[in-house]
């Protein structure tokens, strides 16, 4: 790998942000798949702190091979390169993800969530620290009130259903 990426390097093919952007996609992509498969219809354990250590070690070491740093000068430091501000920035980054992958899923389970309680009740905590990260309540309060209009608030719903929520 780290030949490939010397060799890239050496072509110019690796300057500039359009690497740095594909590769963010890319973690994105990756992180929001990860934390989609962690915790979709668990909601009993804590998840938040395992996968932002796990993802975090997983991405950054990663990162450390494969994305020359700017600050580097020639190619055969790409992989060795240590400079903390330039990864520091990319664990908040990865760390960013994370929370908001997080609120996504656990957003679209709500209701589900709220239905378990008290059992759900590590994951409801869990959802509303990364809520003080990502700031996502808007989307929490919209998904809410169109899950329950759409479960609840129709003519088939009986009134023991909605009270019971």
């Amino acid at each position: 790998v780290k030949l490939c990426w010397n060799g890239l390097s050496s072509l110019g093919w690796l300057e500039g942000d359009v690497m740095t952007q594909q590769f963010s996609c890319i973690i994105f992509n990756l992180i929001h798949d990860k934390v989609g498969k962690k915790i979709n219809g668990e909601y009993g354990s804590p998840k938040l702190k395992y996968l932002l250590n796990k993802t975090n070690g997983t991405f950054l070491s990663t990162l450390r091979i494969v994305l020359p740093n700017k600050h580097s000068n020639n190619s055969q430091q790409i992989g060795l390169v240590e400079d903390d501000h330039f990864y520091d920035s990319w664990s908040d980054r990865i760390a960013s993800w994370v929370h908001e992958a997080f609120c996504h899923h656990r957003i679209l389970e709500i209701y589900d969530c709220i239905l378990e309680y008290p059992d759900s009740a590590v994951a409801i905590l869990e959802l509303k620290e990364a809520l003080s990260v990502t700031q996502l309540h808007g989307k929490l309060a919209v998904e809410l009130r169109q899950t329950l209009q759409r479960r609840l608030l129709h003519p088939g719903a009986t009134t023991g259903q909605i009270i019971d929520i």
